[in-house]
């Protein structure tokens, strides 16, 4: 996975765990003002009450934080599911390539199979020419591709699988 992505949900969890301490703190904190209220009105009889409605919202705080951890962990493999970046693409048969280059783009040929280059491409009947450069500009031009460093064509062996 993508440390992007790991480093995006780590920080969800660790959010997730801090409304859960926020959510269980704050529902004792105004539990314990009701039960000393209670206890100033009507005696001893209601700490056992009070007790276990303490205890009963504890558990709604404590449940409500393991759904979301739950529901956080159910996206991961829909997260994996997604682009590992932008400039990557999921070929023919479902399977993510990404440029060798960190400056680079993938792009689906006329088969369906992924092709990369150093820079950006342009299709020009049915065939990609892309910059030679690393992270260079190719554009589409009345007398055809111009691209920095000059044009070729993505090659597979640019690739790499994801």
């Amino acid at each position: 996975m993508d440390p992007l992505w790991v480093a995006i949900l780590t920080a969800i969890g660790v959010s997730l765990l801090v409304l859960g301490s926020l959510i269980r703190r704050r529902s004792f904190d105004r539990m314990e003002k009701r039960r000393q209220e209670l206890l100033r009105r009507h005696g001893q009889f209601l700490q056992a009450g009070a007790r276990s409605i303490r205890a009963a919202r504890t558990r709604v705080a404590g449940a409500l934080v393991s759904a979301l951890t739950l529901l956080l962990l159910a996206s991961l493999p829909a997260a994996a599911d997604e682009a590992p970046r932008g400039r990557c693409v999921r070929d023919a048969l479902e399977t993510w390539f990404c440029p060798s280059d960190p400056k680079g783009v993938a792009v689906l040929d006329n088969l369906g199979a992924a092709v990369c280059a150093a820079g950006s491409c342009v299709e020009v009947e049915d065939a990609w020419q892309c910059s030679a450069v690393s992270g260079g500009n190719a554009e589409r031009t009345p007398e055809g591709p111009v691209c920095e460093g000059g044009c070729r064509s993505p090659r597979s062996a640019d690739c790499k699988r994801m």
